[in-house]
């Protein structure tokens, strides 16, 4: 069975539906042994959903894995900012110590960034529909645009303070599943 290249970079969903096309078509070939492979690697996704492939996932030290849940449309990007423990510049353009974009995935949207050192870090992210790289906000101030943050904190009306949103990182890295909400 030939499998397309865009298969291998499919989200984990897809991902799950391929192997279990796999097991079926070798056990009704006959291949016993393949198919119990190929169960034991679906199981493992399932467990995990960490365990995806990104090409941003490298691997190297520092690296932070995030899935991004509620994520209504398959259209423009989502972007993530990694921010320093400074209650002054969180959320803030000249607190950004990463930024970067990823194309949305609908449902989940899953990827990789790298910090720089150990150290105690938060994350914002925002589905950016119309890719200007702008947190659009309507005539009260209110984002138009989901958005959310590490250790998925709820959030009221405004923001939640850092100290809701840090993490520790070490040089075996994080994982975090960060759900994008209206408010």
């Amino acid at each position: 069975m030939t499998i397309p290249v865009a298969e291998l970079n499919a989200k984990p969903s897809k991902k799950r539906a391929l192997i279990s096309s796999l097991l079926l078509s070798a056990l009704s070939a006959g291949l016993v042994g393949f198919g119990a492979s190929v169960a034991a690697s679906a199981q493992e996704t399932e467990s995990d959903p960490f365990a995806f492939e990104h090409e941003s996932c490298t691997g190297e030290p520092f690296q932070i894995k995030i899935i991004v849940t509620n994520v209504k449309q398959g259209e423009g990007q989502i972007v993530v900012d990694l921010y320093k423990n400074d209650p002054e510049t969180f959320l803030k353009q000249a607190g950004q110590i990463v930024q970067t974009t990823f194309p949305a995935l609908k449902d989940e949207t899953y990827f990789c960034i790298h910090a720089p050192e150990a150290d105690v870090y938060a994350v914002a992210v925002f589905h950016d529909k119309n890719s200007n790289m702008i947190l659009d906000k309507g005539n009260l101030g209110i984002p138009v645009e989901k958005w959310g943050v590490s250790l998925d904190t709820k959030k009221r009306f405004k923001a939640p303070p850092i100290e809701k949103t840090l993490f520790e990182l070490d040089e075996s890295g994080k994982n975090l599943t960060i759900k994008l909400r209206r408010r």
